[in-house]
């Protein structure tokens, strides 16, 4: 007997859910489209017996087309999306469906498929992270049929992203990283360090008791800072020790000159490279993933964005005023693509205390007189009563604005769709009502594209306003923004106007993060492991051939094992320990390998290894590990408070980092320099075993170790005689 169907889907034994599970791929299209799609499309699927089910054909009357949809794309194997020209204006989703798509691709599968039509290319694709990240096939009326073949290939292939890089992931992830692994750190000492130093004392006002971090939208770094700029040079360095630890800020004059070029002052600073940031500009150069220049410029200013959120939090507002980020673009020509033009301005902000710093790096309301209106206010019908407060203390505070609200789901009044477009561009600032009514209400394809893009053109700055919903409904795509919760921010309405006006707004509630776990990895890899691997065999060979280990192996008589990767130990529990003997009695030493040495991003960077010893009764094992250092962030995000990142979420995260960098590794194998030179280990830190018996347990499984073995034994055996 047939089920019915309930209009909120609340059905035990929902038929259309089943159908989706069931099939093949999941397709979504305009209706316009219908009758070509059905005819030269689903024939073809037909005919190679695969499966679909679309809105369009198997929705039944009555159902919530938007509800079945965010189901099917949460259940389905694949998602096809058919985009012409006629359709792709004319695509609408509600702000549940995207959230709905973007955390369906946050698994280890490549699900959508985006097959472009009427001669549409890659270029015409909506510039959302999910649908830029998705496979794409344009399909040639010519290669008909081999277009829709390779679609059904697509279909049946199992894809994953080890090697390919979600948009929108990497800037949380490293901005995170450098707070927690550096900043948090290091600032606490650096002012004092600067004022005890005789720059600072000997040019008494030219020198800002802060630190410069420079952020070039090609996220490269020169080689030391000046070194292409007569009017920065490097004069020394600040001395820091923490946890035993040598941290060396870079002191630099920076010098002013008149029209004539004469020099009219000089200023001192202390100023770097992030060296997470500069992993972005790694990244690009050297192709370690599918990572455009477009993805490279969004996550630049995303790092600016989620960085300066940390930096103004309530927590951390004291680390906020040490710290100013110049962001500038640097493949610009022009003055102001300099460091030393940077630097001079950014010290004269610092010290002269003129200007304000912009709110997430826009640029303030004078320059935006180009702009009809400050404010365009997006809202549903619903939340009139709401956006009736805002437009009177905006009008309190002589603030342009203009309001724009689309008709809802089977309302005629409303706004066209083309007036809000054009409202939404004429505006500087867009405040988005996002409650429980616009959240399920459709927006259209290019107001999403537009709120996605703003960022990268600086053009378009979005303030999402949540009421009666939790910051985890923001699509991540513009979590780079700034929010205001209603429900626990009591001065919401000044925060607005301090947001529009310009201001850093000190937020007291937690940031949501999104997924940091691909940043973290990406930046493990291209500031750490990608320094010290390349040399590494070679660097434990030099080690285990010198005192005290070379004495040591020449009293034991047992066997010598020497594992030929560096291992990455990752606890479960995320809970980082500095040294291996802290966590097993049974694990002796360090023995320090040769360390390498680097100039990068305007700072010398040291990458220290270390090596252990494990001894059992007939052999002693040397290997080289560490705690992955990245599991250090993620802990720290959660006991923060802050970071919105839950015991839950952070075990999902730890899980995450550890199938990227797995997916990095087996990547970068593919390289002489990094073949089979790191291995993981996931440790149960809260299970009986003993990490040495694990760590054990992984050399002995190593793949190929003892003709490795011997051919240490034999460069040993040379090295002693001698």
């Amino acid at each position: 007997m047939a089920t019915g169907r309930d209009p909120n889907g609340k059905d035990d034994e929902d038929p259309w859910l089943k159908a989706v599970e069931n099939a093949d791929v999941f397709v979504m299209y305009n209706n316009d489209d219908e009758y070509e799609i059905s005819k030269y499309i689903f024939t073809i699927f037909q005919n190679n017996k695969v499966t679909y089910v679309s809105p369009e054909e198997h929705i039944m009357p009555g159902f919530r087309t938007y509800q079945a949809i965010d189901q099917a794309i949460s259940a389905s194997k694949k998602m096809l999306l058919i985009l012409s020209k006629e359709s792709i204006e004319n695509f609408s989703f509600s702000l549940e469906t995207l959230l709905t798509l973007e955390k369906s691709l946050q698994t280890n599968k490549l699900r959508l498929i985006i097959l472009l039509k009427d001669g549409l290319g890659e270029e015409n694709i909506p510039k959302l992270p999910m649908l830029q990240l998705a496979s794409h096939v344009i399909l040639e009326r010519n290669l008909h049929e081999k277009c829709i073949m390779n679609v059904i290939e697509m279909i049946r292939a199992d894809v994953t992203i080890d090697s390919v890089l979600p948009a929108g992931n990497l800037a949380a992830g490293m901005a995170w990283s450098h707070f927690t692994g550096y900043l948090e750190l290091v600032l606490p000492e650096l002012a004092q360090g600067i004022q005890k130093c005789d720059w600072f004392n000997d040019n008494p006002g030219h020198m800002p008791l802060c630190l410069f971090m420079l952020l070039p939208h090609s996220g490269r770094s020169t080689g030391k800072l000046g070194d292409d700029d007569r009017d920065v040079e490097e004069v020394g360095q600040i001395e820091i020790i923490i946890n035993h630890r040598p941290y060396s800020p870079k002191v630099c004059k920076v010098t002013e000159r008149d029209k004539n070029g004469h020099i009219k002052s000089e200023y001192f600073c202390v100023a770097q490279y992030p060296g997470a940031f500069c992993a972005l500009g790694t990244i690009k150069e050297e192709i370690l993933c599918s990572f455009t220049k477009t993805q490279r410029d969004v996550e630049v200013q995303r790092f600016y964005h989620y960085l300066n959120e940390i930096l103004n939090h309530e927590k951390y507002k004291q680390y906020g005023v040490l710290t100013k980020m110049l962001m500038y673009d640097d493949e610009e020509k022009g003055e102001s693509a300099t460091i030393s033009y940077q630097l001079r301005k950014g010290v004269h902000d610092v010290i002269r205390n003129q200007l304000e710093k912009a709110a997430e790096g826009v640029k303030k309301t004078e320059e935006t007189e180009h702009y009809r209106d400050e404010v365009c206010l997006l809202y549903h019908i619903k939340d009139t009563k709401l956006v009736f407060k805002v437009k009177d203390h905006l009008d309190k505070n002589k603030i342009r604005y203009s309001q724009a609200r689309p008709a809802s789901s089977g309302e005629r009044d409303g706004d066209s769709l083309s007036e809000i477009e054009r409202r939404v561009r004429d505006a500087r600032w867009v405040i988005l009502f996002i409650t429980e009514s616009s959240q399920k209400d459709m927006i259209s394809m290019f107001l999403a594209e537009i709120l996605s893009i703003g960022i990268e053109t600086n053009s378009l700055n979005v303030i999402p306003v949540l009421n009666g919903i939790t910051p985890a409904a923001i699509p991540s795509f513009m979590r780079w923004a700034m929010h205001i919760c209603i429900d626990r921010d009591e001065d919401y309405l000044d925060m607005i106007v301090d947001a529009v006006r310009g201001k850093d707004v000190s937020m007291k509630s937690q940031i949501p993060v999104g997924n940091v776990a691909y940043g973290l990895a990406w930046g493990f890899f291209v500031n750490y492991l990608k320094h010290v691997l390349p040399d590494f065999r070679e660097r434990v060979m030099q080690c285990m051939s010198k005192d005290p280990i070379r004495k040591y192996r020449e009293k034991s008589r047992r066997n010598v094992v020497v594992s030929q990767q560096m291992w990455e130990i990752i606890p479960k529990s995320c809970k980082f320990r500095p040294s291996l003997s802290e966590v097993d009695a049974e694990i002796k030493g360090p023995w320090k390998v040769e360390k390498v040495e680097k100039h990068l991003h305007g700072a010398k960077r040291i990458f220290p290894c270390n090596l252990w010893h494990i001894c059992t009764r007939d052999t002693d094992y040397y290997f080289a590990a560490e705690y992955l250092t990245p599991v250090k962030t993620l802990y720290n995000m959660h006991i923060s408070m802050i970071a919105g990142l839950s015991y839950e979420q952070m075990m999902n995260q730890r899980e995450d980092l550890t199938e990227q960098l797995r997916g990095i590794l087996n990547t970068a194998s593919k390289r002489e320099e990094y073949q089979e030179k790191c291995g993981i280990i996931v440790y149960d830190d809260s299970s009986d075993e003993p990490l040495s018996s694990v760590i054990i347990n992984t050399i002995k499984k190593e793949t190929g170790h003892k003709a490795e073995h011997d051919a240490l034994l034999r460069y040993l055996s040379k090295d002693e005689e001698k």
